[in-house]
Order: C-alpha cells, then structure tokens, then sequence
C-alpha cells in the first residue's frame, strides 16, 4: 500500500521549496532574478532534506508535480554555474558534472549502431570474408 503524499497539491510542495530558499538567505541580500544569495549553497541533496524526501520519493514529486521541482532544479544548477565566476571553481565543476550529468559532461559518447537495421557495408565486407573462405576450403578439398 502506497503511503500518503506529504505535499498533496503543486502549490504545497512549491510554498515549501520556497521555504528552502527563505531558509537558506536567511535576511541575507538576494539576488533580484533568482530570489537567492548567489553565495549559498543550494543543493538537490539540501532541497531532499528540507522537503524530507528520500530519492524516491523526489523522483515521485518531480513526475506528480514537475513544475516546482524544475524550477528549483533550475535555481539549484544556475546557483552553482553563477559561482563559476570566482576563482575556486574546481568544486562548482565537480558538483555539476556529478548531479547535472546530462548536461554538463567532458566526453560525448557517439551510438555508431543502426538500431537494429543491416549496416550495408558490414555486411558486405562480413558475407566477401565468408566467400573467401568457403573458397579457400574448397580449394584445398580438391588439392
């Protein structure tokens, strides 16, 4: 049996990710935009914590009421990219590369495959290698 949602409508969950965000300024300056103090260290982990969500149940959140988790997604990334600015940047990098996999990566894997489908020359190449070789059997049979 599934256990009761928490929050149980987008604007609960939204009234309490803006808590996180009070939580951390806490009567600091804020930057206009973002509403947040570029200077804190707003984290997914951080935002789990004060919404008392395991990894789980966020990824349930996020799919039932999407909206309030991107932005705060979206605050959370952009925080730690404006703080690319300064000059210890190694931990902001590692912190993006390791939590925004799909979008901040050093290597690009490239899929050669054709989902499935004959690749023309392969087989070409694949069925001469297999001719040759009956051809060269053969030869020798006779011999």
């Amino acid at each position: 049996m599934a256990r009761p949602l928490k929050y149980k409508t987008e604007k609960e969950l939204e009234e309490k990710c803006r808590g996180y965000i009070e939580y951390l300024n806490n009567g600091k300056e804020t930057n206009e935009v973002l509403g947040i103090s570029v200077m804190d260290r707003i984290t997914k982990t951080g935002l789990r914590l004060w919404l008392g969500l395991d990894k789980h149940g966020y990824s349930d959140y996020k799919k039932r009421f999407p909206n309030p988790i991107k932005k705060m997604e979206d605050i959370i990334e952009d925080t730690w990219v404006q703080s690319l600015k300064g000059n210890n940047v190694t931990g902001s990098i590692f912190y993006l590369k390791n939590v925004f996999k799909d979008d901040f990566k050093d290597r690009y894997n490239t899929d050669i495959t054709s989902g499935e489908l004959p690749l023309p020359l392969f087989d070409y190449v694949k069925n001469r290698n297999h001719n040759l070789h009956r051809k060269n059997s053969g030869s020798e049979e006779k011999n």
